[in-house]
């Protein structure tokens, strides 16, 4: 408010050489506080001062008499313009002028040439700057035209191109009023947008010298416009394109018809403009005219596009893969190193995976890894397996190419993929979907209708080409291919076991492995040197012709619990990966493929010593897998030991196996401990049979139970006189029916030996039968055992020594077993009458139930007052 009381005082500055009024524009001055000696506008044209800068008539006021003051013509520069004998100058004049415009910032250098002077303007101007003032400004330079290098200042792009459009008047030869004069000066946009109004509404004389665009999709109608909807093109000398975001890309810029036929009249009126140098690019550099006149419409466009277009490089077409979480030891998996980098073993194992790891041992058991690739591997997700999803005619044209829909060329990759032509290695081809989102209602990538198309797909390729092949001889079947899940685990599987393989020891077993997939691999041991166990069976020749011993124990792989943490290992385990899974099971399944492993592998001529034969832990729910083991077994006339513990069979696998044992007894000596083969030859003795007694040491679950039953063998056997109580060891945790009539055919037999009425206990110590949790134990068979222990002296027999029976978690049980339970108990409470102490004997626990205190609520409950 006091910048005209400050510039008063100044004038009697009469030494003042150098004055900076910075801002002077935006200074706030009033007409009323001019002093009466600076109400002159000098040198200023009526039209300019009464008309188009009224708004600024005060500042210029103020500062033509500041300057033209007697005290201050010592003065050489304000704001570093030379003001002595600026009156005289246009030049200088203007530029005094355009101090006294808010949000303009001007500066003007002249340079001698051989006609004269030229001089250059650099200007800047604000959102604010009054662009049309700017350039009625410089209209008073009349004679020698300026070269205005001009720069809009916003942050906003609109604003930019806002007052870029303001421009179109001036550069068109658009007069001031009637005879005014015209805007002679030649503009260069320094920013590196412009203003599509500008373009079109530009005349072709218009002295624009040059511009620069960002995006050329935006740009080009206007650009058009200016350079072919005029009588001549636009006189522009320069291009430049600057796109904002990249400077070279892979991907080609891809253009509609109507965009070429732009570009093309571009081209051609450059390749006529009379002014037009050269083209400034982000991505090539200066292009110069002669260059640009011998482009192609292709090399045109992506020229002027601004960014350079690289070739394609051909990358790794990765194949499918699924990663498995494995532990180089137990004692990693226990106490796993949280800094240490977890170990992933690549399935299919490629070569490099294969020489970084130099596995030796891996297992793999219990992975259900065919289950596995069935939720979670899906052949859309990977190149080959979706070939025919996206092998059709523009799996070879680029994104962009400027013949990417061309029919011709369509018709041609149509026809070349038809007949399975192969694309060489180093191609760059699309990976594109044929069926997008128009078609086949979209199709997204893991959806089942993705799974379904590429199928579909794969089933008609397959019958064109039996169609193709019958047109030349005889029709052939169609033969479709495999599903994905069986080509992926059989290129696992020849992973695993190829030539160059390091691993000595592989466990595939409960992996859901089929027969086909066993026959596969079957035939890569051959070329697999350096194996020596599959699924813990010795595959080495020399290795297996000495083996005594087979001991097919669960997962072959120390227990968790069995491993002491805190003992620190002498050297850190190498070439070991270890599954989750396999440290983690108790049990290992066998499928049908592991069955018939086994079978194959485990023959007379590979195992002629084979003496022992031991299966512990081992799950076997399909019969079909059990049937290749059973047939093995019967093979072996070497085996002389067996024993089968801790087995979850069917119970029509249990049958099954049993019999093979029955047809195994004349050769073997034991069966869990028990001594078969000595019982049988007691059994077929002449003369007077005598009774062989049984070691404690038997484990007695399903085969000797029922092998003893089936082969009528109890008439030989004894139980050792002065055995301890509870020395019968029966394993009833993995019964079925086979080994619970084997115990009752045990009971019977014992309670035959007892007279009815006499006293006299069993000569069988049996303390408690548990059966809890024994999936495969039907109601027949529960009513079988209740039948039994109701026998008369079996009951007095066991009131000696049974203490508990429970048949819980039974799954197959019904509402028959608790009938037979309840009979049971029934029964034991009135033979418990007839004892003289009133009780029911040693039992005293029925699937849980205190039977002494619910024999006591029962009496206290029927006394006086008590109701039943």
């Amino acid at each position: 408010p006091r910048t005209m009381e400050l510039m008063r005082v100044l004038t009697r500055c009469s030494a003042l050489k150098k004055l900076y009024l910075l801002g002077y524009g935006s200074a706030v001055l009033k007409e009323s506080q001019l002093p009466q000696e600076w109400t002159s506008v000098g040198p200023m044209p009526r039209w300019l001062m009464e008309d188009r800068a009224r708004r600024i008539r005060v500042h210029w006021q103020a500062l033509y008499g500041l300057l033209s003051t007697s005290s201050l013509q010592g003065l050489e520069t304000f704001n570093d313009i030379e003001v002595q004998g600026f009156k005289e100058q246009p030049e200088t004049t203007v530029m005094i002028m355009m101090q006294c415009l808010e949000g303009v910032a001007a500066e003007l250098t002249m340079e001698p040439t051989a006609s004269g002077e030229a001089g250059t303007l650099d200007a800047r101007l604000q959102v604010k700057a009054d662009v049309d003032m700017f350039c009625d400004v410089l209209r008073l330079i009349t004679k020698q035209p300026l070269l205005v290098n001009l720069m809009f200042t916003d942050k906003k792009v609109i604003n930019i191109k806002a007052g870029q459009a303001k421009l179109a008047g001036p550069l068109s030869g658009v007069p001031v009023g009637e005879g005014g004069p015209l805007f002679i000066h030649s503009v260069i946009l320094k920013n590196n947008q412009v203003s599509e109004t500008l373009l079109k509404s530009l005349d072709h004389k218009a002295p624009l010298k040059e511009f620069c665009y960002d995006n050329m999709t935006a740009v080009l109608p206007s650009l058009f416009a200016a350079m072919c909807g005029k009588e001549k093109p636009l006189p522009i000398e320069k291009l430049k394109v600057e796109p904002k975001w990249i400077t070279a890309s892979v991907a080609r810029k891809r253009f509609s018809d109507q965009q070429r036929k732009l570009l093309a009249g571009v081209h051609a009126a450059l390749i006529r403009s009379d002014t037009f140098q050269s083209l400034l690019t982000a991505g090539r550099g200066e292009v110069d005219r002669s260059e640009i006149e011998g482009m192609s419409p292709e090399e045109f466009a992506l020229t002027m596009t601004g960014y350079a277009v690289d070739e394609a490089q051909v990358g790794e077409k990765h194949h499918p893969r699924i990663p498995w979480r494995c532990f180089p030891s137990v004692k990693h998996f226990l106490n796993p190193d949280p800094e240490e980098e977890p170990l992933f073993v690549p399935l299919p194992l490629d070569e490099e995976a294969a020489n970084e790891l130099q596995l030796e041992k891996l297992s793999l058991c219990m992975g259900d890894l065919r289950a596995r690739l069935t939720r979670t591997a899906r052949a859309d997700e990977w190149p080959a397996p979706s070939k025919a999803l996206w092998y059709g005619p523009q799996r070879l044209v680029r994104t962009g190419d400027w013949l990417e829909f061309d029919p011709v060329r369509m018709e041609e990759d149509e026809k070349a993929a038809e007949e399975g032509e192969e694309d060489a290695e180093d191609a760059s081809i699309r990976f594109h979907w044929r069926y997008g989102s128009n078609d086949r209602d979209g199709l997204r990538i893991g959806s089942k209708r993705a799974a379904a198309m590429l199928r579909e797909l794969e089933e008609k390729e397959a019958a064109d080409k039996a169609a193709r092949a019958g047109e030349h001889g005889a029709p052939r079947k169609v033969e479709l291919p495999p599903p994905f899940v069986d080509t992926l685990l059989h290129t696992i599987l020849r992973s695993l076991l190829s030539e160059t393989s390091t691993l000595k020891f592989l466990d595939l077993r409960g992996n859901g492995l089929t027969r086909e997939d066993a026959n596969v691999l079957m035939g890569l041991l051959q070329q697999a040197g350096n194996l020596s166990r599959l699924n813990l069976i010795p595959v080495v020749e020399d290795e297996a012709l000495a083996t005594t011993q087979l001991l097919i124990d669960g997962s072959g792989i120390p227990r968790p619990r069995e491993i002491n943490p805190d003992e620190e290992d002498e050297e850190a385990p190498e070439g070991e990966a270890l599954a989750r899974e396999a440290l983690e099971a108790e049990y290992v399944r066998m499928d049908e493929g592991d069955g018939f492993i086994f079978d194959s592998l485990v023959t007379p001529q590979t195992f002629p010593e084979l003496s022992r034969v031991e299966l512990r832990r081992l799950e076997i729910p399909q019969d079909t897998t059990l049937a290749h083991i059973t047939d093995a077994l019967l093979q072996l006339a070497s085996v002389r030991e067996l024993r089968l513990s801790e087995l979850k069979l069917s119970g029509r696998g249990a049958s099954l196996l049993l019999q093979a044992v029955a047809e195994m007894a004349p050769n073997l000596d034991t069966l869990n401990g028990l001594p078969l083969k000595a019982l049988i030859q007691k059994k077929e003795a002449p003369g007077e049979v005598t009774s062989l007694e049984l070691p404690d040491e038997i484990e007695w679950n399903d085969f000797p139970l029922g092998a003893m039953a089936r082969l009528n063998l109890w008439s030989v056997a004894t139980l050792r006189a002065n055995a301890e109580e509870g020395a019968f060891r029966l394993q009833g945790f993995h019964l079925t029916d086979v080994g619970l009539r084997g115990l009752c055919v045990m009971l019977r037999h014992f309670a035959q030996q007892v007279p009815i009425g006499m006293r006299t206990p069993l000569p069988l110590k049996l303390s408690r039968i548990d059966l809890s949790g024994n999936p495969q134990i039907t109601d027949d068979t529960v009513a079988d055992l209740c039948h039994t222990l109701q026998h008369p002296s079996m009951g007095a027999g066991l009131r000696h020594s049974l203490r508990e029976l429970s048949v819980r978690s039974c799954m197959r049980l019904r509402s028959r077993s608790a009938l037979e339970l309840q009979s049971f108990v029934m029964h034991m409470r009135d033979a418990g009458r007839s004892n003289p102490d009133g009780g029911i004997g040693a039992l005293q626990l029925i699937n849980g139930i205190d039977l002494e205190a619910l024999q006591t609520a029962s009496r206290s409950g029927a006394g006086p007052g008590g109701g039943r």
